[in-house]
């Protein structure tokens, strides 16, 4: 047997759990590769607007002020991520991981042109010759459009997707655009042509601390060594169900035998339960000797899904989507941010006499609708708010810079005066945000 960091060939092999994998793989990469070119409201359904620092999604925008909406959806990520793992241990790994479902994409073509397992085999550890030079050539250049392509979609997501696969068939792409699509192209030839499933055993830390999730009722693919155990051939009559036909290891694409138990390498992808089952028809055994099944199960008892493990991380990750949809709900479109302008001194004096103090202010509309938005003072008597326009129009999903001037009679305000800044949406006041500043009298 291949050492199991030796670059993997998997040996076709069709099944349940292998048509179950291909479903997964097409409805996913057909969301990835379909969802920049789907627009919402005039702009793409899902972009992460650099320049402009929002996250657009779907009919919402996130502004830098939502970082918690990020860092609770990041905490549910991992929650339900140990929740599946917990009940059937790798299962991501094996139906929905991006490294799994691209490599396969890449093994599909270098099996089209190469041939099965032993071809694939015999041509990459056999000398240079024409046939593998032009099969070699062919490989790389499909896995090369491939990872363009791949590169051109994440791109998308970044930028409109549109104007971009515009500008690179007319050769008017940016220079940065171009760099990140061409670092994204090397990166996918790396992972999912020559790396594949060894990310997954080295780079991976999931694989490293997915122990630390698993117990005996943890459904995973497991070997019935009851059943399987001594192994031999059909016709011994001395051997158990396993006929060491070895056709589990050959299609791993994790180079992995796993009649040897359970391994930190394995990513739940059901290949060898596939191919035992098609042996066992064969020769006319039970099926299942290679199933997904808790150790429990394997070693005669029953599995408990209801347990402590599972049923944590299922109340946490409630009480976390409970506490974001409260919070996301109930947020207020509008904010407002004040910084004062004192780049020409703190305080200035007016013609008639009065102290002026200068602040730039900030609205941000997050809602999709426009907005006129209303200035004003509280907690400040006597005072004047001076503004180029008042109310200030904010359009959709987008934030409005002024300055404005805060004029007071110097004697009837003390040195440091706290007051706030108030911003009402005229459409909506119960809409209102608050800002907290100080008033300086005196000139530095």
């Amino acid at each position: 047997m291949e050492h199991r960091l030796d670059k993997a060939f998997p040996r076709h092999q069709s099944g349940r759990f292998k048509n179950l994998k291909n479903l997964s793989s097409a409805v996913l990469q057909l969301i990835l590769f379909v969802t920049p070119w789907v627009n919402w409201n005039g702009r793409p359904i899902v972009l992460l607007d650099l320049p402009g620092r929002k996250l657009h999604l779907f009919e919402w925008t996130f502004w830098p002020q939502d970082i918690h909406f990020v860092f609770i959806l990041l905490m549910m990520a991992c929650l339900t991520l140990f929740f599946v793992t917990a009940l059937w241990g790798r299962i991501w790994c094996g139906y929905a991981c991006p490294q799994t479902l691209f490599s396969h994409s890449f093994i599909l073509v270098e099996r089209l042109i190469e041939g099965d397992r032993h071809k694939r085999m015999k041509l990459e550890r056999g000398p240079w010759h024409s046939e593998k030079t032009w099969k070699m050539l062919l490989k790389w250049s499909i896995w090369f459009v491939m990872s363009v392509f791949l590169g051109i979609t994440f791109a998308g997501y970044y930028t409109p997707i549109r104007p971009l696969f515009t500008n690179f068939l007319t050769g008017n792409v940016e220079s940065g655009t171009l760099l990140f699509v061409g670092f994204l192209t090397a990166v996918s030839l790396f992972f999912f042509g020559f790396l594949r499933g060894r990310f997954c055993s080295t780079v991976c830390p999931y694989a490293r601390f997915q122990g630390a999730m698993f117990d005996r009722d943890t459904v995973m693919v497991n070997y019935d060594f009851k059943r399987g155990e001594p192994r031999g051939k059909v016709k011994d009559k001395d051997a158990a169900d396993c006929v060491d036909c070895t056709l589990c290891v050959q299609v791993c694409p994790q180079n992995i035998d796993i009649r040897n138990g359970v391994q930190f390498e394995c990513i739940n992808c059901g290949a060898c339960a596939d191919a035992c089952d098609t042996v066992m028809l064969k020769v006319d055994r039970p099926l299942g000797l290679i199933r997904y099944a808790s150790e429990a199960e394997i070693e005669g008892g029953k599995t408990q899904y209801f347990r402590g493990r599972p049923l944590a991380n299922a109340v946490a990750l409630v009480a976390l989507l409970v506490v974001f949809a409260t919070l996301f709900f109930g947020r207020n479109p509008l904010e407002f941010e004040v910084v004062r302008a004192d780049s020409e001194g703190v305080s200035a004096t007016t013609a008639d006499g009065r102290v002026s103090n200068r602040y730039k202010v900030r609205l941000i509309n997050k809602q999709h609708p426009s907005m006129e938005v209303e200035l004003g003072l509280d907690g400040f008597e006597g005072a004047e708010l001076i503004a180029p326009v008042n109310p200030v129009p904010v359009a959709a999903e987008s934030s409005e810079v002024i300055q404005v001037f805060v004029l007071v009679d110097g004697e009837k305000v003390p040195a440091v005066k706290h007051f706030h800044f108030v911003a009402t949406d005229r459409a909506d006041p119960t809409q209102k945000r608050q800002v907290k500043s100080t008033f300086i009298r005196a000139r530095l």
